[in-house]
């Protein structure tokens, strides 16, 4: 009797937890914009949509709904402030958002929330220009995790192409709650970091916490010598634990990948990276127990820039070629 009163209970909430998705499913809608919309008129319906995606960030705001970015070019001048839970989806390199902000440390699309914030959202087939680099950033994700940016396009940012963070406050500390189940795959970046005594990176990350990283080609070009940043980069003080980045093909830029200050137990390996003037990969400054192996490395500066462990111990090193 108590064996098949526990079933009953357990078959209970198992539908009732089915009921409760089932509702979530039935109720996220997908919202539209198009070059032809209108922001004024508009109802955000495909045979009605909005013009410009600053509109719909604004006005789309329940967890599960979409976004779709239908072809074409939209010129952005205001930030799109996107919400918990909404994703962002467009169609591919036709689906294209350029930016004319111009202030300085401004992204064009901006996901911001408290320490800890599950944001289960994607933004992804789309395609982000930064208007020959009058543009700061592209993405900045601060405080959220079970985030995905996959299959986008950014290019021609001045400062950064994404930047990603568990923390929302821009200290170096460590974040009191690491992000955790966020995913950057299948992007290409292409000229959206610089140097200038201190280097930015295409993918600034900071406070992660099993970030995967893979399947990417970035390259960081166009700019004098010695102005060029890092394709994939620490942000702040690092802050990376068990991170994973592979299979990730980088080049023609003026260093590779470097990981920083309290990163630890990261994995950095089958990576290609090629025609780098500086170092391809780079750990100092308090990173220890990372392990880099069969990174493939083509054209480096010279040996002993190709990878470069500055008196930090426990990183282990093999197979890289």
């Amino acid at each position: 009797l108590n064996k098949t009163f526990s079933e009953l209970v357990y078959m209970k909430l198992f539908s009732a937890l089915l009921l409760i998705l089932f509702f979530q499913c039935s109720f996220a809608a997908t919202y539209y914009i198009s070059p032809k919309g209108s922001d004024i008129n508009g109802s955000g319906s495909l045979i009605n949509p909005w013009q410009s995606l600053s509109k719909a960030t604004s006005s789309v705001t329940t967890p599960g709904d979409i976004i779709h970015v239908l072809p074409g070019t939209y010129i952005e001048s205001v930030r799109s402030i996107l919400a918990v839970g909404v994703s962002i989806e467009g169609e591919g390199p036709a689906s294209v958002i350029q930016s004319t902000l111009t202030q300085e440390f401004f992204a064009i699309i901006i996901a911001v929330s408290p320490e800890g914030t599950n944001g289960n959202q994607h933004i992804s087939n789309i395609k982000l220009d930064g208007n020959n680099r009058t543009t700061s950033w592209a993405i900045e994700i601060r405080g959220r995790s079970n985030v995905s940016i996959h299959d986008c396009i950014i290019v021609d940012f001045e400062d950064r192409g994404v930047l990603w963070t568990s923390r929302n406050d821009n200290k170096d500390a460590a974040p009191e709650i690491y992000a955790t189940g966020n995913t950057f795959f299948n992007n290409t970046v292409t000229n959206c970091a610089k140097y200038n005594e201190y280097g930015r990176g295409c993918l600034n990350i900071g406070g992660q916490q099993g970030m995967l990283i893979f399947n990417n080609n970035i390259s960081q070009t166009g700019r004098g010598a010695g102005q060029n940043g890092w394709p994939i980069k620490s942000y702040n003080h690092g802050h990376l634990n068990g991170c994973k980045i592979y299979n990730n093909t980088i080049s023609n830029c003026g260093n590779g990948i470097y990981l920083k200050s309290e990163s630890s137990n990261n994995l950095v390996f089958d990576n290609t990276i090629r025609n780098v003037n500086g170092s391809a990969i780079l750990l100092n400054d308090g990173a220890s127990d990372n392990s880099v192996y069969t990174n493939t490395i083509i054209h480096p500066s010279s040996e002993e820039e190709a990878i470069k462990n500055e008196d930090e111990e426990n990183n282990t090193f093999e197979n890289n070629n």
